[in-house]
């Protein structure tokens, strides 16, 4: 949405040609947004094999399986950014320390559970 007298950033041409840049990884060509996407899901790949290791770990119990698994994902993840030139950001692989947040439920900061997701 445009106010009276704004101009858009970008003109149509320049839109088009943004949405149709392509990137290459192992041979395949994907649109920009395509493999943006892809680094999503190796992001959530890396925080779903660390909490795991996390949670084996907190139980007293091995859990050298899922960090192997969770290395591999990282790997996934730099060496796909280092190809196809899609910027790592780093914070999206970041998993919540558990600790803290129990902390803070029994020092009654955070009155109810529904708050912390918010």
């Amino acid at each position: 949405m445009f106010l009276p007298g704004d101009q858009p950033n970008y003109s149509k041409s320049e839109l088009q040609a943004l949405n149709n840049k392509t990137v290459t990884y192992k041979d395949k060509e994907m649109k920009v947004w395509e493999a943006e996407q892809r680094m999503r899901t190796i992001e959530r790949n890396v925080r779903s094999w660390r909490r795991q290791a996390n949670a084996l770990k907190e139980a007293g119990q091995d859990n050298s399986f899922e960090r192997d698994k969770e290395k591999k994902w990282r790997t996934l993840y730099n060496e796909f950014s280092e190809e196809t030139g899609v910027k790592k950001q780093s914070q999206r692989l970041i998993v919540r320390d558990e600790k803290v947040l129990q902390k803070s439920i029994k020092s009654d900061k955070i009155s109810n559970i529904k708050d912390i997701r918010m």
